[in-house]
């Protein structure tokens, strides 16, 4: 007895004996500014950390819990779509326009995710009222006559405002963080599942090297869009803002700025699906050098017996040279874009003064010149982030419709056992024996 309850004891205690999280004990100021973390950050500073020293994860964030909701959410989903198609037959039906597989994940996590959005339109909002802080502390700087209050205010908010939006991005990053963690557990629960219930012709169409494809590439790349998902809507919306300011601080100069900018998206665009055509080429390489390899592993005593072990290197070698290539030319791409990326804010930034100077005949004046500096910076951001988000976005889209295929595969029937008194395969009086002298080739001299 005493035993039992030291294994349950263990159990309660976390897998392998790992400590709670401090997080579901934290106080309000302790998650707000993340404090419980500290802990683990002065043991990792005194000494390298063991697996031990992690903590326990959450329920939402382990394995079981995750798959066995989302199992029931895909089922659910599955009863309305039914319901849904027999009550709406005929001209006016429609199918859903997006697949069971993304609606069940969004719906797991549709909480985070409104919370997530929530943060991050107040985090675009404190970036924003920055520069507008910036030109009326600077225009009291210039005024003689200006209230002593008046500056002291615009100092503090200025203080806080960039405070305040720290705050909320380490919030934002550890909610979108969480969230990936989760999908990408959810994805390989449910791909894992599937691989042991698939019917046996389903599975011949299916080789190892693709699934384990699903679990490793597809389910982190879900994982890594939701974790930038909202850069798809935030970066518009950033941009949108940043060159309504520039306009209003700067006149006609702000929109040369733009224009600059809206000339390098199509360079851009050309670079992302340029990317994303080698990344969607590695993929498939990719998945004929694993089931290359896993069936030379599955068949090595044949390999080692007829000596083919040459034939099937230069062959594993000749799809690995493939797969080296396209993964070349995608860090060629990507090396490229950057450049763009990193030095577009710079090219923007001496356009727009030059036009401003030049053209439009303005003086430099402290007030104009660093407001519109910090609204280029905060163009900076979303114009980097952009399109590499349209091409995570790109990349997800494949890897939706690759793990929906593989989730729709045909799988073998559920049968219940049924308990009866009369028995399936029954033999009476049987005798069973094995030889007492072992069998040998007969000698046919």
């Amino acid at each position: 007895m005493g035993e039992e309850v030291l294994e349950l004891n263990e159990e309660e205690g976390g897998r392998g004996g790992r400590k709670p999280s401090p997080e579901s004990s934290a106080g309000f100021l302790s998650r707000l500014f993340l404090v419980w973390v500290f802990g683990i950050v002065r043991q990792g500073w005194k000494k390298p950390l063991e697996e031990e020293d992690l903590w326990e994860l959450g329920p939402r964030e382990s394995a079981q819990p995750t798959s066995d909701e989302f199992q029931a959410t895909m089922g659910a989903i599955r009863v309305e779509d039914e319901v849904r198609s027999a009550g709406g037959k005929g001209e006016g039906a429609k199918e859903p326009s997006r697949p069971a597989f993304v609606r069940a994940i969004f719906r797991m996590n549709r909480s985070a995710v409104l919370l997530s959005g929530a943060i991050k339109v107040v985090d675009i909002a404190f970036g924003q009222i920055q520069p507008v802080f910036v030109n009326l502390l600077l225009t009291w700087f210039s005024n003689p006559n200006a209230s002593t209050g008046r500056g002291y205010l615009l100092a503090t908010l200025l203080f806080l405002a960039p405070l305040l939006k720290s705050v909320l991005e380490n919030q934002y990053f550890l909610l979108t963080q969480r969230t990936g963690l989760r999908i990408r557990a959810t994805v390989q629960s449910a791909i894992y599942r599937k691989s042991l219930n698939m019917s046996p012709s389903a599975r011949a169409g299916s080789s190892v090297g693709q699934i384990v494809n699903l679990m490793q590439l597809d389910a982190q790349r879900l994982a890594d869009f939701s974790q930038v998902s909202h850069v798809t809507w935030a970066a518009p919306v950033q941009l949108v803002v940043s060159v309504a300011l520039l306009l209003v601080y700067i006149g006609p100069a702000g929109a040369i700025g733009l224009l600059v900018t809206l000339l390098s998206f199509p360079l851009q665009g050309k670079l992302v699906r340029a990317q994303a055509s080698y990344r969607k080429k590695n993929i498939t390489i990719t998945d004929e050098r694993v089931k290359l390899t896993n069936e030379v592993l599955q068949g090595i005593k044949a390999v080692k017996f007829y000596a083919w072990e040459e034939p099937f290197a230069q062959l594993v070698e000749e799809i690995r040279g493939r797969e080296l290539a396209t993964i070349r030319m995608s860090i060629i791409v990507r090396s490229a874009f950057m450049m763009v990326l990193m030095g577009l804010p710079t090219i923007v930034a001496v356009v727009t003064f030059a036009f401003y100077s030049a053209v439009f005949n303005h003086a430099l004046e402290p007030a104009p010149v660093f407001t519109a500096l910090t609204l280029l910076n905060n163009l900076r951001i979303p114009i980097m982030m952009f399109p590499m988000v349209i091409s995570s976005l790109i990349d997800a889209r494949v890897s939706v419709r690759r793990i929906e295929h593989f989730l729709g595969l045909e799988e073998t029937e559920e049968r219940d056992l049924q308990d009866s008194a009369q028995a399936e395969i029954s033999i009476q009086n049987g005798t069973f024996s094995w030889d007492s002298v072992p069998a040998t080739l007969p000698d046919d001299g």
